[in-house]
């Protein structure tokens, strides 16, 4: 009986560390993917390393990042790259 007894009190502990360590990884996992979520919001979307800088009209999209802007400026006809609408003018922004 005591070695029974011995068993439940110690497996008790280790229930609750396991219980402990798997809500962690699930806290790291939502705060990965909010981390994830908030770079993909404010990354260009060409060269996905750049903040995006540039407002463009008359979409309101801003997806660019200044030098990536100029790049699709200097193209024949220069679209967004969301919604493909021509680009007649941009305001710089700051996120």
């Amino acid at each position: 009986m005591d070695f029974l007894n011995l068993r439940r009190s110690t497996a008790r502990p280790i229930r609750q560390v396991v219980e402990v360590s798997g809500r962690r990884e699930s806290t790291y996992s939502v705060i990965s993917s909010a981390e994830k979520a908030n770079d993909e919001r404010i990354q260009c979307c060409i060269c996905i390393f750049n903040e995006k800088t540039v407002f463009l009209r008359p979409c309101n999209h801003i997806c660019l990042c200044e030098g990536c802007f100029r790049a699709v400026m200097n193209e024949d006809l220069p679209r967004c790259p969301i919604c493909r609408a021509t680009i007649e003018s941009h305001i710089n922004v700051f996120l």
